[in-house]
């Protein structure tokens, strides 16, 4: 198991490549003898020049850690909320007023709450019969559709008056009831660190092979998707959402919002190292069984997020019909900041 650890002696080649024998491709590793600027290859023998960035860890074994560092980036968060129930709307606008604070000062805060008869009216045709005996509680099926949109494009120019005031901020546009977006918008605009978000609606990230990137403005920021849902199990519909968002999709339903209230406290508490890319050097006779609880033999795995939080579980095999030569293991962990690459690599000793 690779444990990810927020503080400690931290291993970083902020390089695009760890120290490597020019003859056989080796790795330099823990265990490799080291004479004062150079190191001698594992397998050839010969003798290399080492980089003077380069620190030789210490030896562990067992379950062994890496720290990565903290890197600089927009930490983004997108709540979708369901505002068919106006009593679970007005529970849950609140608590993200009240997190601003925890925000940093690049902080960014896309808030599109959804109607779900709207998002969903589209995807299958019903017919329904209205009777004398049930016409006035079918009728309650039905939403004013054309009522909703009015109020969306009020708001939408009232934003747009407020941005031209201030030309730097991104503005955030939502489609949730008026007199609650008026309210929300105007606490988020006391914060002058934040950054509002523009307006979407959600069917921009379910077929993005319609749109370029470009036109939807996503690319891989990195988004973490809370949803708030009533009355519908759409997970397979979100899940695809969180593909084109490169982040973690979380959906909850009314009796989850003890669940909620925690994950998004703990997402605004963590530290991030986005597009983790991880390889495993495996010694001859073994091979990866099992990463992240999912049957797999490669061994590299991409992670398009990755916390101080997280572990990493990987598990190994030998090969049948192979006699082990070692058991040194060694990880290598290469993850983005912005436009530098950062380098971790560590080694475990396999117990069999």
């Amino acid at each position: 198991m690779i444990k990810i650890k927020p503080n400690g002696e931290l291993l970083n080649y902020q390089f695009l490549q760890v120290p490597q024998c020019n003859f056989c491709s080796t790795y330099i590793s823990k265990l490799s003898i080291i004479k004062k600027d150079q190191w001698q290859c594992q397998i050839c023998k010969r003798l290399l020049k080492l980089p003077v960035w380069y620190k030789q860890q210490p030896i562990l074994y067992d379950n062994f850690e890496i720290a990565l560092t903290q890197p600089s980036f927009n930490r983004r968060a997108l709540f979708l909320i369901d505002v068919t129930s106006q009593v679970l709307c007005r529970m849950i606008i609140p608590l993200i007023e009240q997190s601003l604070n925890q925000f940093d000062e690049i902080a960014l805060i896309p808030c599109t709450p959804y109607p779900t008869i709207l998002q969903f009216v589209n995807n299958k045709i019903r017919m329904i019969t209205l009777t004398s005996q049930d016409q006035e509680c079918k009728l309650d099926l039905f939403l004013n559709c054309s009522t909703e949109f009015q109020k969306i494009r009020q708001l939408c120019r009232i934003i747009e008056s407020l941005s031209q005031y201030n030309q730097n901020a991104n503005v955030l546009k939502s489609n949730y009831p008026i007199e609650l977006a008026q309210s929300f918008i105007n606490r988020l605009l006391e914060y002058q660190s934040i950054k509002i978000i523009h307006f979407t609606w959600i069917n921009q990230f379910i077929k993005p092979e319609i749109k370029s990137q470009t036109d939807i403005k996503i690319g891989k920021n990195h988004y973490h998707l809370f949803i708030i849902q009533q009355f519908c199990n759409v997970q397979d519909y979100y899940n695809e959402i969180s593909r084109n968002l490169h982040g973690k999709c979380n959906v909850y339903n009314d009796d989850d919002l003890d669940t909620f209230y925690n994950e998004v406290d703990a997402f605004f508490q963590s530290s991030f190292c986005w597009e983790a890319q991880i390889q495993i050097n495996l010694p001859q006779g073994w091979k990866v069984q099992n990463f992240q609880n999912l049957n797999t033999d490669s061994n590299q795995f991409y992670l398009p997020y990755l916390t101080n939080q997280d572990e990493i579980q990987i598990e190994f095999i030998q090969e049948v019909k192979q006699k082990p030569k070692d058991n040194l293991v060694q990880t290598i962990i290469s993850y983005k900041s912005k436009t530098q690459k950062h380098i971790c690599v560590a080694n475990e000793n396999i117990l069999e």
